[in-house]
């Protein structure tokens, strides 16, 4: 910490300090607590424009890092873009400002708790390690193969994984922010809050949608949506109504979309994982796996895609999600009657 802050104007009491050597350390604390290390990090810099002046300079560059884990030969792509504001003291630069979003600064922003980002991270990783005991052979997964009885007539619509994932790729990108550009022309985009739109597409496509405009099943009543609109329960776009809409159809043998909260190690692709924090952020599982040789899928072996700080097939590990507050969601199938 006393080697960053020297390249910092006034380190005691500068906020961009303060934050940078928080962060620092935050980034230090985090492998230790989620058991892994980092094996490689390659960094890229483009500077946009440099603006010099009297005594200061500022400069805009964008700052990719791509980085490497203990567990995996592949490369996480992480970008920061960067406003630096440098003053000219005895004519040497120091850094007065730099101010930046990334991922991790739209999630919690310069006045984030690191005291409880690191209790969270422990507190996530641990209850990640009890429902890995407490969901073990969950007999729900057995039931959900089962046909329905409840009603003559009643089916269920098999959910293809593969084409799910399949799907998510399709749209999604580790390109930053834009969702505008990675939409099925069907679907309307919603900005910022495109993540359960996207994961909604997702899952719709596993389960055979393939036209929005015509409401054809896997769409119902309850959970449609097309180019301009979605049902006004908000089922489709909202990350609360859709997982209480299909877990409650689980639970109450309801017809439409149907899950359940699980483990990490009952996750499969076509999957999703529900962030409930800052308003509720959802991520499509593209991929898991076992990472620590103990024969059941691991956090490290996650990946996800996700709308709208777009990722595709990117380590959860990697992300800046807040783990004591997700939840593991496992897509069963869809229940319908036609006679309705």
């Amino acid at each position: 910490m006393e080697l960053l802050a020297d390249f910092f104007t006034d380190p005691k009491s500068n906020k961009f300090y303060n934050f940078q050597s928080k962060r620092l350390e935050y980034s230090i604390q985090k492998p230790k607590i989620l058991e892994y290390s980092i094996a490689d990090i390659l960094t890229k810099f483009d500077y946009k424009s440099i603006d010099i002046n009297d005594d200061s300079i500022i400069v805009d560059v964008v700052v990719d890092k791509f980085v490497k884990l203990n567990f995996d030969e592949k490369y996480d792509p992480m970008r920061s873009e960067h406003r630096i504001t440098l003053k000219n003291i005895d004519n040497k630069l120091y850094i007065e400002k730099d101010e930046y979003t990334d991922e991790f600064m739209e999630l919690y922003g310069m006045d984030c708790d690191f005291d409880q980002l690191i209790q969270d991270l422990k507190d996530g990783y641990a209850k990640i390690l009890r429902d890995n005991i407490k969901y073990a052979n969950d007999p729900r997964i057995q039931e959900s193969e089962l046909e329905p009885s409840s009603s003559p007539g009643d089916y269920y619509v098999s959910y293809n994984r593969s084409n799910a994932v399949y799907y998510a790729r399709l749209y999604s990108d580790n390109n930053g922010h834009s969702t505008s550009n990675y939409n099925n022309a069907q679907f309307s985009s919603y900005g910022t809050n495109d993540c359960q739109n996207f994961v909604s597409q997702c899952i719709w496509y596993g389960f055979g949608g393939r036209n929005s405009a015509n409401k054809d099943l896997p769409m119902t009543a309850e959970w449609w949506a097309n180019k301009t609109d979605t049902n006004t329960n908000w089922y489709w776009v909202n990350t609360a109504h859709f997982y209480n809409y299909i877990t409650g159809n689980y639970a109450s043998d309801n017809y439409g979309v149907r899950g359940i909260t699980t483990s990490i190690a009952s996750l499969q692709p076509g999957d999703y994982v529900y962030d409930t924090s800052n308003g509720g952020h959802v991520m499509f599982v593209s991929k898991v796996g076992d990472t620590n040789g103990d024969g059941q899928n691991d956090l490290g072996g996650i990946e996800i895609c996700a709308h709208t700080y777009n990722h595709k097939d990117y380590r959860l590990i990697d992300t800046d999600t807040n783990l004591s507050n997700c939840i593991f969601v496992k897509v069963f199938n869809f229940k319908w009657n036609n006679e309705f």
